[in-house]
C-alpha cells in the first residue's frame, strides 16, 4: 500500500478550464452560509399569503413544561418559579363558559399591557379520582388560535403560587 501524495502544483491549463466551464453556472457562498447557518427555502408560492408574523407563528400545541421557541433557562426559571409574577386570575368557582371568557380577556390584556409571567389559579378539582374541569380545560384554552399567539409557554405552579392548582404563563413580548 503506497500513499498518494497530494500535488502542489498549479492545474494545467486544459484542466483550469474545465473547472471554469463546470463552475459556470455557480455562485459563491454567502457568509451566512459559509458559517453553517442554513438558509431558508425559496418560497414556491406565487400569490401573497396572509399569515401571522413569524413571532405569532403556531408551531406545535403548548404543553405543561414545554415550549419549542422558548430558550431553555427561560422556561427553567418559569417552572422554578422565578420570574416575577405581574399578574394572577383566579378561575375558582366560575363556570365553564365564565371561567373561558375570563381567561381569554385575561391574556389578552396582559399581553396588550406587556406583561411576561402571570399565574392562572384553577383549583384542584373536588374529586380525588379525577382533576377538576378547569385544570382539565385551562391547558386546552391556552392553545386555542384566539390565545395562543400570545402564549410562549406555561407550567405548573410552585406550592408558593398554587401547585398543581395552578399555572405560570409565559407571554410573548409584543414587538
Amino acid at each position: 500500500m503506497t500513499k498518494e501524495k497530494k500535488s502542489s502544483r498549479a492545474l494545467s491549463p486544459g484542466d483550469a478550464a474545465l473547472w471554469r466551464s463546470a463552475m459556470s453556472d455557480t455562485a459563491p457562498l454567502s457568509k451566512r452560509a459559509r458559517a453553517g447557518k442554513p438558509r431558508p427555502p425559496p418560497s414556491t408560492h406565487a400569490g401573497p399569503v396572509k399569515t401571522l408574523p413569524a413571532a405569532m407563528a403556531i408551531a406545535r400545541p403548548l404543553e405543561h413544561g414545554r415550549a419549542g421557541d422558548v430558550d431553555r433557562r427561560l422556561l427553567d426559571r418559569l417552572r422554578r418559579g422565578r420570574m416575577p409574577v405581574e399578574a394572577t386570575a383566579d378561575l375558582h368557582g366560575l363556570t365553564q363558559s365564565e371561567a373561558h371568557r375570563r381567561l381569554a380577556e385575561f391574556i389578552a390584556a396582559c399581553y396588550a399591557q406587556g406583561r411576561r409571567c402571570v399565574i392562572v389559579v384553577t383549583g384542584k378539582g373536588s374529586g380525588k379520582a379525577e382533576p377538576g374541569v378547569l385544570k382539565t380545560m385551562v391547558p386546552r384554552w391556552l392553545n386555542e388560535p384566539s390565545m395562543r399567539p400570545a402564549i410562549l409557554g406555561f407550567d405548573y405552579a410552585q406550592p408558593r403560587h398554587g401547585g398543581s392548582g395552578a399555572l405560570y404563563v409565559l407571554l410573548r413580548r409584543r414587538r
